[in-house]
């Protein structure tokens, strides 16, 4: 399997073998952009998505290709299509509470203040998922992003590189 990030951080998926198919792009220049049966996922692209690609993908000419593998150290437990959005765990809970306020119909920051509060430190991080952001990204594949109008943002607090050991 293989994902397509493309500049507007929309994200296609193919069933097509990945080592197949990004070997014939680096060894031959394939644009894997015309393989045919990339559909769209139902979400779209993240940092930690943007970040892998940036370190592992292959341009085409409608984004970066990257490894449905690589990509699976993020997406875990997630079936083609359905990426998990990513939140610092504070934010989490923060929208939890909210949901919660608003179907008890309490008012006021209250319950936003006696909340516990989440360490982001105490997420677990796959080592994997760690080590394939530790990476170099490729020099040639960010300028090609860059020039297309893709932002890089920031990796998510948890995400962080050197915030966990």
């Amino acid at each position: 399997m293989m994902y397509l990030l493309e500049p507007t951080l929309e994200l296609w998926w193919s069933r097509q073998p990945a080592t197949l198919w990004l070997d014939q792009a680096r060894r031959h220049g394939f644009d894997l952009a015309d393989i045919d049966d990339w559909s769209r996922a139902e979400r779209g692209g993240d940092a930690v998505t943007i970040h892998l690609s940036l370190r592992h993908g292959v341009l085409c000419r409608r984004g970066v290709v990257v490894d449905g593998g690589v990509l699976s150290l993020h997406l875990a437990g997630c079936g083609p299509g359905d990426i998990p959005e990513v939140l610092d765990p504070r934010e989490k809970l923060a929208r939890t509470l909210e949901a919660a306020r608003r179907k008890s119909g309490v008012g006021g920051q209250g319950l936003l203040d006696e909340a516990p509060r989440v360490d982001p430190e105490v997420v677990a991080v796959d080592p994997e998922l760690v080590a394939a952001l530790r990476v170099a990204p490729s020099a040639e594949v960010v300028r090609a992003w860059i020039a297309w109008g893709g932002s890089i943002p920031e990796l998510p607090r948890p995400w962080v590189l050197g915030s966990r050991t």
